[in-house]
C-alpha cells in the first residue's frame, strides 16, 4: 500500500489508575488496560515508546484521566515520559485555570491541551491564554452526540462548527477537533465536521481525533489540509503501521 507522506500522526495514550488504558467513546467507566500488538503490558512509558517508534513522532498526546476525573493526576508518569529522548508531550489534564496550566507545564508538557469538556466559563480559557504563550496552548473542541461537550455557556450543546467559530472569535487558532463518540471504535473520522471546519478556517491549525481507522483516512485528512491526526486504537490493532507512514512529517518537529 502507498505510504502516507503528507500528514503527521500523533500517538495517544490515556492514563487511568496509573496505567495506559484503552479509550472507547469517552465512556471512562468502561476503560480497561490497553492491549497492544506493539508492546506487552500497559506500562505508560513502554506503550508510549512503542507508539512513538511506530509513528516516528516526537509529539505524544497524553490524556491524564485521573486528573480530569479527580484532580489527582499522574505527575510522576508525565515527568518520566518527558524525560524520554526528543519527546514533546501534549497533555490534557483537565485544565480550567492558569494555575492548572502552569502545573502541567511544570510536569514536563510542551503543549497544554485545554479541553472544552472541563471549561465552566469562556473567561477561564481567556485567562489561561494570558498566562501562557500562545504556542503552548492547544484548544480541544470536545464533541459528543453531535454537540460541543462543555459546561461553559456559549459552548455547551452548540453545534461543533458554531463552537469552533466562537473559539476562533476569541483569538484562538490552534485546535484539536475531538469527536469522542468515535474514539476507540475504528468507525471513521468525523468528516461532516472536519470538512466544513477546514473550509471555514483555512489558516487555523486543525488536528483531528476520534475514529481514524486506516491509511486511506490519513490520505483523506492530508488532502483536506488538516495539520495532523490523533491515533491510538488503529496503531495498537495494526490497522495503521509504520510501513504506512514512511516519510510522514512529525508534528513535534
Amino acid at each position: 500500500m502507498k505510504p502516507v507522506k503528507t500528514i503527521p500522526v500523533i500517538p495517544v495514550i490515556d492514563l487511568l489508575g496509573g496505567v495506559a488504558v484503552q479509550a472507547v467513546r469517552g465512556e471512562r467507566a468502561q476503560y480497561r488496560p490497553v492491549e497492544s500488538l506493539l508492546c506487552p503490558g500497559c506500562a505508560p512509558v513502554a506503550i508510549a515508546g512503542a507508539l512513538r517508534s511506530q509513528t516516528n513522532s516526537r509529539a505524544l498526546y497524553v490524556a491524564d484521566l485521573d486528573a480530569i476525573l479527580s484532580g489527582r493526576g499522574n505527575r510522576e508518569t508525565l515527568l518520566a515520559l518527558a524525560r524520554e529522548p526528543d519527546c514533546d508531550l501534549w497533555v490534557d489534564a483537565g485544565v480550567s485555570d492558569p494555575d492548572g496550566a502552569l502545573r502541567v507545564l511544570e510536569a514536563g508538557a510542551g503543549q497544554v491541551v485545554v479541553g472544552t469538556e472541563c471549561l465552566t466559563r469562556l473567561n477561564d480559557l481567556e485567562s489561561i491564554a494570558k498566562a501562557l504563550a500562545s504556542e503552548k496552548i492547544l484548544v480541544s473542541l470536545d464533541v459528543r452526540h453531535g454537540v460541543v461537550l462543555s459546561k461553559a455557556p456559549g459552548l455547551a450543546g452548540e453545534p461543533p462548527l458554531a463552537g469552533l467559530t466562537r473559539l476562533a472569535g476569541l483569538g484562538f487558532d490552534r485546535f484539536i477537533l475531538l469527536t469522542l463518540d468515535g474514539v476507540g471504535t475504528g468507525g471513521g473520522a468525523d468528516w461532516k465536521f472536519l470538512e466544513p471546519a477546514r473550509r471555514q478556517f483555512p489558516g487555523a491549525t486543525l488536528i483531528a481525533g476520534g475514529g481514524v481507522r486506516s491509511p486511506d483516512e490519513l490520505r483523506r485528512a492530508a488532502a483536506l489540509g488538516l495539520d495532523g491526526v490523533l491515533a491510538a486504537t488503529a496503531l495498537h490493532r495494526g490497522w495503521i503501521t509504520a510501513r504506512d507512514l514512511v516519510g510522514a512529517p512529525d508534528a513535534g518537529a
